[in-house]
């Protein structure tokens, strides 16, 4: 009896060490898996945020400042804020573009940023894509 006594001592101090070894592994892979999905959560907002400010622009109207939703930047960019707005997304990380499809191949010809102090709404044809990338 006294034996098993002595056993079940020694067995104890080897429980906490497997412990101690195993618990940072542990919470190392938790943490991972955390991060991964805050990372994938990320990548998806701004993906959404730039989609639904190229919608945005595109849609036909007048924003609150009477000017066409395609030539607002302002819009656009507050638009796209508020699309991701757990990012952080600042206004110097969205750039808004506009191009022209060149027939029968997905290339892009850009020929305008928003912004721009030349463009004016003549400059931009039925057919012309707006760009916002994030």
């Amino acid at each position: 009896m006294k034996r098993i006594r002595n056993f079940l001592n020694v067995d104890s101090g080897q429980s906490i060490t497997e412990t101690a070894l195993v618990i940072p592994i542990f919470l190392l892979l938790v943490w991972g898996v955390f991060e991964f999905g805050r990372i994938v959560f990320t990548f998806s907002s701004l993906n959404n945020a730039s989609r639904e400010a190229a919608r945005f622009g595109a849609a036909v109207g007048l924003t609150a400042n009477n000017i066409p939703n395609y030539l607002d930047c302002a819009a656009i960019r507050e638009h796209t804020r508020n699309t991701a707005f757990l990012t952080g997304l600042q206004d110097s990380e969205i750039q808004i573009a506009y191009d022209t499809p060149v027939t029968n191949t997905q290339n892009m010809t850009i020929f305008a940023q928003c912004g721009d102090p030349d463009l004016d709404s003549s400059d931009i044809k039925q057919g012309d894509r707006i760009v916002v990338t994030v």
